[in-house]
């Protein structure tokens, strides 16, 4: 294959069984074990790149923290992603445990487990919980423990992560089973779909600012929510459903993507917009940001159908917003977002320049994996290989932690390809396997780097 073909497949777009009851149940898949991906390389290798002894995350084992949520979060936060799954296991195989506390810990599990891409694995453990609206997810069933307490414990997040395993699993799928685990996902998303466009309407017409919450709603992630307690509730507002249906359609969209349906996505994405006029984003400061995230989600799939007029209108939709009516973050997302969106058009149309000083005003906001990469796929087409990855190289060396994204890697590794011959290029690539390893941890996919198996 020639070096002209890769360069070409580089970016040619802009880059874009039931349990019957509650207890204290042995799940029948073992935590997964180290892979030779995760094993830890050299250390003299990241000395090799960064040219001087740079601290990295703490190793740690399930050993070092303490038997609790605080404990896995420790280990998720130092990137250890692997013995968070041994906790889990643990907790849910050898400690009694209320049933939401059950569930808690299946909860962290799953999420252990698409973190370490093991999607078919955490599909199973979720089908373990059977029925998310059965009698035996709900509070009242359990007197003794919780009195008077109604309503279902099952977390909205689990419910959404639920809805996109089978997109997860589909990625890895050819043929019959990924369209499958597609249209699974389809048929799970819209149903949730239709459950927050109900939920916000109901609570708009009764005009109620905020309602006792159900427990379903209770604080989605015990891994995002540092010091949260299991029975917290969040405040069911007419906002609350609105931000999760702009959740569900992005995900929506990028499903129908998948799907070859982009002009599905198109008309999803339009007829949610619709919902936004501007007297209900002025009111709202963070709807305003949703209303941006879903106008760049529609001009992006507009370009993947050759559309740029269409795109270059819906770019318009967020630079006409009023930063006044923003928050101070939102204003920089405002900027960040506006100046993306030029230099993606700019790519578009072949003005690389124009599109490299646009990606540079993104990344002057602070890293973006987006910007640098589509600043790489315009520094290449310009001839410009060797400043394309040194500015890559730069931006790890200058803050590993963050830049050592997967699309940042993936393409820093695809340069590589380009630029030397194949023993030297894995060497390279070996040397950003250590860095990966060093500073995010053992959840960093190895398909990243391009490595022969």
């Amino acid at each position: 294959m020639s070096k002209t073909k890769d360069a070409n497949s580089f970016a040619g777009t802009p880059a874009t069984n039931r349990s019957g009851s509650w207890g204290n149940k042995r799940s029948n898949s073992p935590p997964p074990s180290p892979s030779n991906a995760s094993m830890a390389p050299p250390a003299d290798l990241c000395l090799e790149f960064l040219g001087k002894e740079v601290e990295g995350r703490q190793l740690l084992t399930m050993h070092d923290v303490n038997v609790s949520i605080d404990g896995l979060r420790t280990l998720t936060k130092h990137g250890c992603w692997r013995e968070a799954c041994k906790l889990s296991e643990h907790c849910i195989s050898h400690t009694t445990l209320k049933p939401h506390e059950f569930l808690q810990w299946k909860h962290v599990y799953v999420l252990c487990l698409v973190k370490l891409q093991l999607y078919d694995q955490a599909q199973h453990e979720v089908d373990q919980l059977g029925d998310f609206d059965s009698d035996k997810h709900l509070f009242q069933q359990y007197p003794n423990y919780y009195h008077t307490k109604t309503g279902c414990m099952v977390p909205w997040s689990l419910r959404f992560l639920n809805a996109k395993l089978p997109r997860m699993r589909a990625e890895s799928k050819t043929g019959a089973p990924q369209e499958q685990f597609l249209r699974d996902a389809l048929k799970r998303l819209y149903a949730l779909l239709h459950t927050c466009v109900e939920s916000a309407e109901a609570l708009d017409k009764k005009k109620q600012k905020s309602v006792a919450a159900p427990a379903s709603l209770m604080t989605s992630d015990p891994l995002a929510t540092p010091g949260a307690d299991a029975d917290c509730e969040e405040p069911e507002t007419v906002d609350l459903w609105v931000k999760r249906r702009v959740t569900v359609v992005l995900e929506l969209a990028t499903v129908h993507v998948a799907m070859n349906q982009i002009q599905c996505g198109i008309k999803l994405l339009g007829h949610t917009l619709e919902y936004f006029t501007p007297k209900l984003r002025d009111t709202i400061p963070t709807r305003q940001l949703q209303y941006m995230d879903l106008n760049s989600k529609l001009a992006s799939l507009h370009m993947q159908v050759g559309q740029l007029v269409q795109a270059e209108a819906v770019f318009k939709n967020i630079e006409q917003i009023d930063p006044r009516t923003l928050t101070h973050e939102g204003q920089h997302q405002h900027k960040s977002t506006s100046a993306m969106n030029r230099g993606l058009l700019h790519l578009a149309n072949g003005a690389y320049k124009d599109a490299i000083d646009s990606f540079n005003t993104v990344l002057a906001q602070g890293f973006n994996a987006l910007a640098v990469t589509n600043r790489s796929i315009c520094l290449l087409y310009t001839c410009n290989l060797t400043e394309a990855i040194t500015t890559i190289e730069d931006l790890i060396r200058e803050n590993p932690a963050a830049a050592l994204e997967e699309p940042v890697v993936y393409n820093l590794c695809t340069l590589y390809d380009l630029q030397v011959e194949n023993s030297v290029a894995a060497h390279k690539k070996r040397v950003v396997q250590a860095l990966a390893h060093k500073f995010i941890g053992d959840h960093f996919p190895p398909k990243a780097l391009k490595l022969d198996k």
